[in-house]
């Protein structure tokens, strides 16, 4: 009897704590993805100072794999989001269950001057 009450509390606990440490996971995971997306735009500054031009410059969206190579990153995968950049402008999104951020990038190099540059990626 004692058995079947402590089963059943700890069924109940389970019950609400899981869909908290679900909630949790998801919040964690957006919030790197828009860590990555910055990375991402660094490394474009960075590709677009050395080539005169953003990463890729054509063809269809990059997948995860394709920007890592070309960038020269190590984004890890996440499960269940997508990232990827286009050549038709200078973006990169993030897809998740629930969300999508996207960054922005300027179409020319800053331009710096007394040791500080205007540049600020948009979300």
């Amino acid at each position: 009897m004692e058995l079947m009450v402590v089963v059943t509390i700890v069924g109940i606990v389970a019950a609400f704590g899981i869909p908290d440490y679900q909630k949790s996971v998801n919040i964690s995971v957006a919030k790197d993805a828009v860590s990555n997306l910055k990375l991402i735009a660094a490394a474009q500054q960075l590709y677009l100072a050395r080539n005169g031009f953003y990463y890729p410059q054509a063809g269809g969206p990059m997948d995860i794999i394709l920007i890592n190579t070309n960038l020269h990153l190590n984004i890890i995968q996440q499960h269940g989001v997508v990232y990827s950049c286009a050549a038709s402008a200078p973006q990169c999104s993030a897809v998740g269950t629930g969300w999508t951020y996207s960054i922005t990038l300027p179409t020319t190099l800053p331009v710096c001057t007394a040791g500080t540059c205007p540049y600020t990626p948009t979300f």
